[in-house]
């Protein structure tokens, strides 16, 4: 799974450097329960979404602190691997 940060420039947003690779699965074998795997992103997702709170050095001093949400905008899906995934 690959994350892009969309308050970055688009041209500097698809940069080798700005993506950040999010969940590897590993192994060589077919994963017989994915949800595993899921579970932490979903968990992290949801945290995400009602929104923390960073320390932004680009600020002046007095408003340094932001709040950051995050949404999962669109999935791709390979059909044909989706139903062995979802039964």
């Amino acid at each position: 799974m690959v994350l892009v940060n969309y308050n970055l420039p688009p041209w500097i947003a698809i940069k080798k450097g700005f993506i950040m690779l999010d969940l590897l699965i590993p192994g060589p074998h077919k994963v017989k329960n994915i949800d595993i795997y899921l579970g932490p992103l979903i968990d992290e997702l949801e945290i995400l979404w009602r929104g923390i709170y960073v320390y932004d050095v680009s600020r002046p001093i007095n408003q340094r602190d932001a709040e950051v949400k995050a949404i999962l905008m669109w999935t791709m899906h390979d059909y044909p691997g989706y139903t062995g995934c979802a039964g």
